[in-house]
């Protein structure tokens, strides 16, 4: 068994450890961690951050998808689970097109674990999918916002499609 690492040393620790396999094994006893500890919630809160800026673009999809389950898994108080969607998408928000599209899959695997696993929210945050990932050149985004966009109800996905042509009347674009 693996030791975890604290999620501030998260970054270096990660760094430090070129074998694929055990950083996965790595990033998933320091998530189990922080799910086991994780009485605080503000305290997970910042955990699930500190592990997730890393490992959502990690060159690996198996450890994007761990750390999506992962911190979507944390027991963490309704508010900081909204924080850490608003993380999520502010993050993928920042984006921009040379930015490495695993990062893009990342967040959009954290977002969907989050709705599925968490029963967050996320209307503004699926609002950024929908305007920076669906079209996405690499597939594996694509594949990966349509599931954040899938895993939203009804009503979420009308309020996008309102917001979305709000968004492109104010910046003159004719559809």
């Amino acid at each position: 068994r693996v030791a975890p690492v604290a999620a501030a040393e998260w970054a270096s620790a990660a760094s430090n450890e070129t074998d694929a396999a055990k950083r996965l094994e790595l990033l998933c006893a320091t998530l189990d961690s922080i799910e086991t500890n994780a009485s605080d919630s503000a305290k997970a809160l910042a955990a699930c951050i500190h592990v997730a800026d890393v490992s959502l673009g990690d060159v690996w999809s198996e450890a994007r998808r761990a750390c999506a389950r992962g911190v979507a898994k944390v027991p963490l108080a309704s508010t900081d689970r909204a924080r850490l969607a608003a993380h999520f998408g502010e993050q993928l928000d920042a984006l921009g097109e040379n930015d490495d599209w695993r990062r893009y899959d990342g967040l959009c695997r954290a977002l969907e674990q989050l709705v599925t696993r968490g029963s967050v929210s996320i209307v503004r945050e699926a609002h950024i999918v929908a305007r920076k990932a669906l079209s996405h050149e690499q597939p594996t985004v694509r594949q990966a916002a349509a599931r954040v966009m899938a895993s939203a109800d009804a009503s979420l996905l009308e309020t996008i499609s309102m917001e979305r042509e709000a968004w492109l009347r104010e910046k003159g674009i004719d559809r």
